[in-house]
């Protein structure tokens, strides 16, 4: 996926917004119990798709959730995760 820098297009903003949307949906999927590391890697993708909607909106909501996503997959693929 192509991500959006600041001054892009406003269909490129709906397509992120459109990523966001789907990567919460798979995470729902790729449960952290049955598929942990797809779970981990949606997470990040995820985190990458909040973060560049973060940075062209300068939304820190979006950058705290981007930062959040970001925890989850590496507290699982570190494997310091508490379960």
């Amino acid at each position: 996926m192509r991500w959006v820098r600041s001054g892009e297009h406003e269909s490129d903003i709906a397509r992120l917004e459109q990523a966001v949307k789907a990567f919460q949906a798979a995470v729902l999927e790729f449960t952290r119990e049955r598929a942990p590391f797809e779970w981990a890697s949606t997470q990040n993708n995820l985190g990458n798709a909040l973060r560049a909607l973060g940075e062209h909106e300068r939304s820190n909501a979006r950058l705290e959730q981007a930062v959040e996503a970001y925890q989850a997959a590496l507290l699982e693929w570190t494997g310091n995760a508490s379960r």
